[in-house]
């Protein structure tokens, strides 16, 4: 073998280890990123929210109890007497609609009126936040087919003597007897009351988001 052979042999043996060494990179590259690969972990699936609050709209009102308490005489009405007696102030109060978030209750009524509360469920009971004192106060329920009412007071308090003739008309979500207002604290009998229980009822939106 004469010596251009030899030296035109070995520099094709060396041009074949550099093939086959760079083919060998190769496929270590490709098997090392496809076990990279395999080995990521998948992204997890973005958690479903859940609704930042919930909404009630207003259904229906049973009316509880409707008297007039003077001493001890009682006179009842009829729902037909209430805007007689108090003429559209039901009306105006009566919420359309109300929003429940994590614990603040917001109820929407007529002419753009908003009352806001903190409130707890204790048991099916709901409860408000009141002040001067603060505490929790009845103001509600949970209903077994998902919906809920609220308790809601309306009242007169009259009274006369030889010198004047006092009226206070108001409204509250906690009272659940006339003994509960504050001027029974004095002589009842010098009170004359018209007392409107209600329970206005709404049902749970579909659209809560």
């Amino acid at each position: 073998m004469t010596l251009f052979q030899k030296l035109f042999r070995a520099h094709s043996y060396s041009g074949i280890s550099e093939i086959l060494f760079a083919v060998f990179v190769t496929a270590v590259f490709v098997s090392f990123s496809s076990c990279r690969k395999e080995s990521l972990p998948s992204p997890p699936e973005p958690e479903v929210k859940s609704p930042e609050f919930f909404t009630y709209v207003y259904v229906d009102s049973q009316v509880l109890y409707f008297r007039r308490i003077q001493g001890q005489k009682t006179e009842k009405f009829s729902k037909e007497n209430i805007t007689d007696l108090f003429g559209r102030r039901v009306e105006w109060a009566t919420p359309q609609k109300i929003q429940l978030t994590k614990d603040s209750i917001v109820i929407q009524k007529k002419n753009d009126i908003e009352e806001k509360f903190k409130y707890k469920w204790d048991g099916n009971d709901l409860l408000l936040l009141r002040s001067d004192p603060e505490q929790w106060l009845y103001a509600g329920e949970k209903l077994e087919d998902g919906r809920l009412f609220i308790n809601t007071v309306f009242f007169i308090e009259r009274s006369a003597d030889s010198q004047r003739f006092l009226s206070n008309i108001g409204q509250d979500y906690s009272l659940v007897s006339y003994e509960g207002l504050p001027s029974t604290s004095d002589d009842k009998a010098a009170f004359s009351y018209v007392w409107l229980q209600m329970h206005f009822i709404f049902k749970k939106t579909t659209d809560n988001q």
